[in-house]
This record gives C-alpha cells, sequence and structure tokens, in this order.
C-alpha cells in the first residue's frame, strides 16, 4: 500500500529482476504490478546452452550470462513481461533471440515506472551498465 501511495503522489520506480512477473502469484500481487507497475507475466525465458543472451534497450545491444560462470550471476531463466493495455506503457528492452519484452516503461498519471525482467546488474560490461543506467534515470527523472 505504502508502494502505491508512493506512486500515485508522483513516485519514481526502477525494478528489475529475474522473477518480478512470474513471482506474482496472487490476485492481489498481479494486481498490484498492473495496476500500479503497469505490467505482467507473458512468459519465462528457458534455460539455454548459450553463454549469453543479447538484449536490445536505450539505442544499445548488450549481454546477460546465461549459464554458470565464475564472474557473474547466471541469469538461467528470466521473465518477459507484457505491457499494460494502455497507450502510456510501452515495450522498452526486448531479448534479441525471441523478440519478447524484457522491460516496460510507464509515464503517465504523475508518476513513471521502468520495470525489467532481468536483473540490472547482471548486464556484463560496465560500459553498457553505464549508458543503460544513464537512459532510465533521464527517463525516470524527467
Amino acid at each position: 500500500h505504502a508502494i502505491k501511495e508512493y506512486m500515485h503522489q508522483g513516485g519514481k520506480m526502477l525494478v528489475s529482476g529475474a522473477f518480478i512477473a512470474s513471482d506474482m502469484l496472487s490476485e492481489e500481487e498481479q494486481d498490484f504490478t498492473s495496476s500500479v507497475l503497469k505490467y505482467t507475466y507473458d512468459t519465462t525465458m528457458a534455460p539455454t546452452s548459450s553463454a549469453t543472451s543479447t538484449l536490445t534497450g536505450c539505442g544499445i545491444n548488450f549481454t546477460i550470462p546465461r549459464t554458470l560462470n565464475e564472474k557473474q550471476y547466471a541469469v538461467q531463466t528470466c521473465d518477459c513481461l507484457r505491457p499494460i493495455d494502455d497507450k502510456d506503457c510501452f515495450a522498452s528492452f526486448a531479448y534479441t533471440e525471441n523478440s519478447r519484452c524484457a522491460g516496460i516503461a510507464y509515464k503517465n498519471s504523475g508518476y513513471r515506472v521502468m520495470a525489467l525482467g532481468f536483473p540490472f546488474e547482471s548486464v556484463t560490461s560496465q560500459r553498457d551498465r553505464n549508458t543503460l543506467m544513464g537512459a532510465m534515470l533521464q527517463f525516470l527523472l524527467k
């Protein structure tokens, strides 16, 4: 309830994680993600033998690790999101291997949301993380 109130008072929120939609099991949780965070669960990116997945968003292509490795958290499975049916919500990131939505952006009703169906910290390149965070902050703080 506190997050909902914060958002309706002009809040700005960045949400990221591998299961930000699929872990929302109850009707109340699903209502929260669709009515406040403006996305719903589409499907899950299945595990792959490929070492990385390429995503696109904010004008760049970038990778996340998909198999276990010594350096970074491996995103073996992650969520594909669906923007709510709203003119103010759109797919902002995509998994290039299947063109599914990897993240949404919402702006209206006095607040903004950027939700990523993968952990932001899993972006492998520091340069890409800086570029993405800069673009997301610019969207959220406008």
